[in-house]
């Protein structure tokens, strides 16, 4: 029988090689549908939208059309095409992987995805056998619609320990979830980004393995943005999770608000920024409630961590110091560390009047 730390060390390696795994798998794909796109053309796809639809290849019909599009007005004047794919040049590649066409000259590519995905397939059930172990898996984050086991690995594996982070605010700020950041220098000259100030430089020192610089920081500026990589600047926030927290709140963003309750949440922080600026880009609006569902998530998933590894809870500090009303963790499916979400029972009592607050 393994501990915790040794399961969390395969958990961490396996997450690591599944997303590895998957960007080569991306660009595999890419290298695949580029392909199609620059050197295939749309005529081969236009054969097999008319084999899809089980229409006789009319090859004179495409002959004659100038464009995809062309070529699906008249097939459907001439024989009501059912079926027209949106992404025609993904959509072939998908039915090249399946071999239900074929393309000789980057044979060797559709092996190589091919391979690429049966990997990822094993890994995920990896994965999938280890989070079994952990009863914030079993018992939260797998009730929870859109968080499927690499989701769910790569928050556990990432935000490991929880013990580590004494308030909510210091996790999120871990994953690169703030609005702001600092800029500091040390004695030494090392450049440092970080979502909160430090005393002492905390970049690795090259010469002494596993120790830090420690030199003392001399210069702190305070940006009003969000952190991200600068040149030069070694940076103290996890990229990989706040990539993985943008994945996440797009995957709710697929779910039912009526049977999601993040979806649901997510939907009142667009109405709520919408009416808040009219004048807003949709784009900005979605951006702002992704943010804020990334950050109410987070909250939510450290608060049910914290109590069940026995760790003291703070209440935000807008619910502690400002008497706000508390937007409580809850999971879809029945769990015994939260209340279920109903939509009926809840919908009346968060209104995107009020500003929602972490």
């Amino acid at each position: 029988m393994r501990g915790e730390e040794d399961l969390m060390f395969d958990l961490k390696a396996t997450i690591e090689q599944y997303y590895g795994i998957q960007k080569l798998r991306v660009q595999s794909y890419n290298r695949i549908v580029g392909y199609i796109r620059d050197y295939l053309g749309w005529k081969p796809v236009a054969r097999h939208v008319m084999l899809y639809n089980e229409l006789p290849v009319d090859n004179d019909l495409i002959e004659k059309a100038k464009s995809f599009e062309e070529f699906v007005e008249m097939a459907n004047q001439k024989y009501n095409l059912l079926k027209v794919p949106e992404q025609k040049w993904s959509w072939f590649a998908e039915r090249v992987l399946k071999d239900k066409a074929d393309i000789e000259e980057i044979d060797s590519t559709v092996w190589t995805t091919k391979q690429l995905i049966n990997i990822e397939d094993e890994l995920a059930k990896r994965i999938k056998g280890i989070l079994d172990n952990f009863q914030i898996y079993t018992d939260y984050l797998s009730k929870i619609r859109g968080i499927g086991p690499t989701l769910a690995g790569g928050l556990i594996a990432w935000f490991y320990p929880v013990s580590r982070f004494k308030y909510a605010s210091k996790m999120r700020a871990y994953a690169g979830i703030s609005g702001q950041h600092y800029r500091m220098e040390c004695e030494e000259g090392h450049k440092i980004i970080a979502t909160s100030p430090k005393e002492i430089c905390q970049v690795p020192n090259k010469d002494k393995k596993g120790k830090i610089c420690g030199a003392r920081i001399v210069e702190v500026k305070l940006v009003k943005s969000p952190p991200k990589r600068v040149a030069g600047y070694f940076t103290m926030v996890n990229f990989k999770l706040k990539a993985l927290m943008w994945r996440l709140v797009r995957c709710f963003e697929y779910q039912s608000p009526t049977k999601s309750y993040y979806r649901f949440l997510y939907d009142k922080a667009k109405q709520y920024y919408a009416a808040r600026d009219p004048d807003l880009p949709k784009g900005r609006i979605r951006t702002r409630a992704i943010l804020w569902t990334a950050s109410m998530f987070i909250s939510h998933f450290w608060e049910v961590w914290r109590r069940l590894e026995g760790l003291p809870v703070r209440e935000p500090y807008p619910v502690e110091k400002l008497g706000h009303t508390k937007i409580i963790p809850m999971t879809d499916e029945p769990s015994p560390l939260c209340p279920q979400f109903k939509f009926d029972e809840v919908s009346t009592k968060i209104e995107p009047k009020v500003p929602p607050k972490v």
